[in-house]
């Protein structure tokens, strides 16, 4: 069974997924494919990093484990740029929380 999501629900959690990770990641709801796409925006790989995921938890588990990686690579090569630490679980968007 699978689920879906209309349109306006999409958009919510791409913009609240957005927000939690800081704005490192532009992340998108394709209405269509029944998906979110996250892009990185911080400096890393050559062609960029994205992600994608069916549900806004199976894409913040793949954001947060390329974060994770993020910060060991900026680590490394000592750039200035370090991804923030997420949290392991996706945080309760605001209209969840209210009702």
């Amino acid at each position: 069974m699978s689920l879906i999501i209309d349109t306006t629900g999409g958009r919510q959690w791409a913009a609240h997924i957005e927000q939690s990770c800081k704005y490192w990641w532009l992340v998108l709801w394709e209405p269509g494919r029944q998906r979110f796409t996250a892009y990185y925006r911080g400096p890393w790989k050559p062609g960029g990093v994205y992600r994608t995921g069916t549900t806004p938890e199976e894409l913040w588990t793949r954001i947060v484990a390329t974060q994770a990686e993020g910060r060991r690579h900026a680590a490394a090569s000592a750039s200035t740029a370090v991804p923030p630490l997420l949290p392991d679980e996706l945080p309760v968007p605001p209209w969840k929380a209210a009702g």
